[in-house]
């Protein structure tokens, strides 16, 4: 058993070892470190006088599939306390820069893992529900499609059309007529083999799930919901509980007083001024909490 064990610890080593030259030498020979030098402006002295300097410090005079014994060199220097993986293009040490970017790619991965955990079970409980159905013979299919395509691949995708098309489409956010009836229609179909049931109704659920998107995304086009989402909300001035303010101020609790008394003149006073826009705010002590008028002209 312990020979099963280390026999498969040095393959695991091995492969490692063959994975890592090989990614090695494909990221060095698909990139130029030098290439923004060689578009600079900079006088050809100072160019040159750069580039040279790059070179000396990243061993670009040495060749990849040498120079990776050198980098392999600072992984094994690890074991007498000099670990290093080299240095970025700006001199930054590689092992800062993993140290920077470790938070964004953990809230990266942890923002993908839970997504995919409800979509996930959501479709599993889905087509549980419709077991051996047309739906569940589809949803299979299409996970085992995903799940067999590269995973790298699938990340470029995603980031081209996903994020980076996205983007440029908020730029003049419109959708063409011709997607908004493919969604209506995807929309439609995935809804009548998630709900099921008769043909009257799965066509019953194909027209509502057809008509939604088809009203959605007219009224995102119409109103430009897409490049100024809170144009249609209130610009009303709101209190700091998140409701509307009052124009109107009304007089602070157990503050009034009955007709006929001393106070009915400052009462008459103040209700001279409440057509000014007045904020009501309260001020608290350790006895009390009482509320004041803030009256400003407009």
């Amino acid at each position: 058993m312990v020979s099963f064990i280390v026999r498969r610890i040095l393959a695991s080593l091995v492969v490692l070892f063959v994975a890592s030259y090989l990614v090695y030498n494909l990221a060095a020979n698909s990139s130029d470190p030098l290439a923004d030098l060689r578009s600079s402006t900079l006088p050809t002295a100072q160019k040159h006088a750069l580039m040279e300097q790059r070179i000396a410090a990243l061993q670009l005079d040495i060749p990849p599939y040498l120079r990776y014994f050198i980098w392999f060199g600072g992984i094994l220097a690890g074991f007498v306390g000099k670990f290093t993986l080299g240095d970025t293009i700006d001199g930054q040490h590689v092992t800062d820069a993993l140290g920077s970017a470790m938070g964004a790619t953990l809230q990266l991965v942890t923002t993908a893992f839970v997504i995919g955990l409800i979509i996930g079970v959501t479709i599993g409980i889905a087509t549980a529900l419709r077991i051996y159905s047309t739906f569940d013979y589809i949803t299979t299919f299409i996970a085992f499609l995903f799940f067999s395509l590269p995973v790298f691949w699938v990340a470029v995708m995603l980031k081209q059309f996903a994020a980076i098309n996205f983007n440029d489409f908020l730029s003049s956010p419109v959708i063409p007529p011709l997607w908004i009836g493919i969604i209506a229609v995807v929309s439609g179909v995935v809804w009548m083999g998630i709900v099921g049931g008769g043909w009257r109704r799965r066509l019953i659920v194909f027209g509502v799930a057809v008509l939604a998107p088809i009203a959605v995304l007219t009224f995102t086009n119409l109103t430009g919901w897409f490049k100024t989402p809170r144009s249609a909300r209130s610009s009303r001035p709101r209190s700091r509980s998140g409701r509307p303010s009052s124009s109107r101020c009304s007089p602070p609790a157990g503050r009034t007083s009955a007709p006929g008394t001393r106070h009915s003149a400052s009462r008459s006073a103040s209700a001279s001024r409440s057509t000014t826009p007045c904020t009501c705010c309260s001020t608290s002590s350790a006895s009390s909490t009482s509320a004041r008028c803030c009256c400003s002209s407009p």
